[in-house]
């Protein structure tokens, strides 16, 4: 069938990468995390408590920004789906 409206095989094939993206930020963030955590049982008093304080903030941040770019991927793939589907059952009428 003709693709009219765009190579929807490529905006999905887009959307699947950005969710991987999205999903290995999220596996990078925790390591990293992690890793300075174990550094953390080293420290005391107000750094500690400052740099606890900074380091929820940021968490916030990247939680948030890797669930956008997650939904981004996942919507690009429903708008390819979509776009196929609607040219299918256009090109199923008799007009």
């Amino acid at each position: 069938m003709a693709k009219y409206a765009c190579d929807t095989d490529a905006v999905r094939k887009a959307g699947k990468k950005i969710v991987k993206i999205a999903d290995d930020t999220a596996a990078d963030y925790i390591n990293s995390v992690e890793n300075i955590d174990g550094l953390l049982q080293n420290w005391g008093g107000e750094a500690q408590e400052s740099y606890v304080e900074a380091e929820l903030q940021r968490a916030q941040t990247t939680v948030n920004s890797v669930e956008s770019l997650r939904n981004f991927g996942y919507y690009l793939q429903f708008v390819a789906d979509t776009i196929d589907e609607t040219e299918e059952e256009l090109a199923s009428q008799n007009i």
